[in-house]
């Protein structure tokens, strides 16, 4: 109960200092965080993307291909289905594999147990570290401490884990994710009804992977804090996040047309969605507005779309800070506890800000100075 209380004020206060981002614009162009073009990531070693992996943007030079030679690393990952986990797997793998290691990546199809039972069965093969992406602590727990007690390090990417052999935490702040979204909403809704923040909000959320979870309850927060904003929660599967969300969402709808916006934290519950909203033919009543501009939904924009805004991380960036903080740690060099990707927002058509999403390709965010300074720059 305490942790439960001190996770909402903690949630409280972020809400209530953000309340200054209502109304200010986020820079496409700013220094710490820019939106470019990033064409499609072969699956080849050989690839340009692959070798860039190999030098630096922090300054930490080229990848000789010996600082992991002999070393066995696994990637314990919720699913390859999703883009950010494929991405962030596949910058893990190819800077690991670029710096000599041998490279294991399980995929659990988006059930978690599966995911806690492949951990398990990673650490039985006694690797010399694990990275694991996503997840739940609680869930994870004996898997967690059964890689504690056989002297497994491990490299926390957005699961929020913890554990005596935890060695760093890499993560988007969540928190601002979820703020900016529900940011996003209010102006939205402001524009539409001239100045007065009204309106139906439905949420595609069904709770149980901790970073979607933070989001879902500090946008809420947020936008809680205006009464004239009713939210609606429509629950989906998440194993098959895009069609089913869809599937809901249409029912949802021809049962409660009235909607002003739907809203998803991650890409799959964007996607589906929009197709629903489509399909229906109402893309001139009903707004998408959510996280993650993956390639899927960076699609529907380039198609017309009305995915008006999402918010969006690097997931190959955060692929290949977890491989150098990997490569830092074998190299005996202390880690930071834990390292904050950067975030921008992606617009389409969205009132009072300019298009930018890339014509083609990805988006990638530019590495901030934080990063080169410590060594694990990211430059693809």
């Amino acid at each position: 109960m305490k942790i439960k209380l001190m996770v909402t004020a903690i949630l409280v206060i972020a809400v209530i200092g953000s309340i200054v981002l209502f109304g200010c614009t986020s820079s496409s162009s700013s220094a710490e965080a820019t939106v470019a073009v990033k064409e499609d990531v072969e699956e080849t070693e050989g690839t340009e993307a692959a070798q860039e992996a190999k030098s630096s943007a922090g300054g930490s030079g080229q990848l000789t291909g010996s600082e992991l030679a002999g070393k066995k690393i696994a990637i314990c990952t919720l699913w390859q289905a999703n883009e950010w986990n494929v991405l962030s797997a596949k910058g893990a793998k190819e800077t690991l594999e670029a710096a000599g290691a041998e490279v294991t990546v399980t995929d659990a199809g988006g059930d978690q147990q599966k995911q806690s039972e492949d951990l398990l069965s990673l650490v039985a093969a006694k690797p010399d570290l694990i990275i694991l992406t996503l997840g739940d602590n609680q869930v994870f727990r004996k898997a967690i401490d059964a890689a504690a007690d056989a002297g497994i390090p491990m490299i926390d990417v957005e699961a929020n884990i913890t554990g005596t052999n935890v060695l760093t935490h890499l993560w988007a702040d969540q928190l601002v994710n979820g703020i900016k979204n529900a940011n996003n909403i209010i102006s939205y809704l402001a524009a539409k009804y001239d100045g007065e923040v009204k309106g139906n909000v439905v949420e595609l959320y069904t709770p149980g992977v901790s970073s979607i979870d933070i989001r879902r309850d500090a946008g809420k927060m947020k936008l809680d804090l205006y009464p004239g904003i009713k939210l609606a929660s429509v629950p989906y599967d998440q194993t098959n996040g895009a069609e089913d969300s869809r599937i809901k969402t249409e029912a949802y709808l021809q049962s409660n047309p009235d909607v002003d916006v739907l809203t998803g934290y991650y890409g799959e519950p964007v996607v589906g969605p929009a197709l629903a909203v489509d399909a229906l033919g109402l893309n001139d009543k009903v707004a998408i507005i959510g996280i993650d501009a993956f390639e899927p939904v960076l699609n529907l924009m380039r198609q017309g779309l009305p995915v008006l805004s999402a918010v969006q991380q690097d997931g190959y960036a955060i692929g290949v800070v977890a491989a150098k903080c990997a490569i830092k740690y074998f190299a005996g060099e202390e880690l930071a506890y834990q390292h904050v990707m950067p975030l921008v927002d992606i617009y389409n058509n969205f009132p009072g800000k300019a298009d930018n999403f890339p014509e083609t390709g990805g988006v990638t965010i530019s590495c901030t100075q934080e990063f080169k300074d410590a060594g694990l720059g990211w430059d693809y």
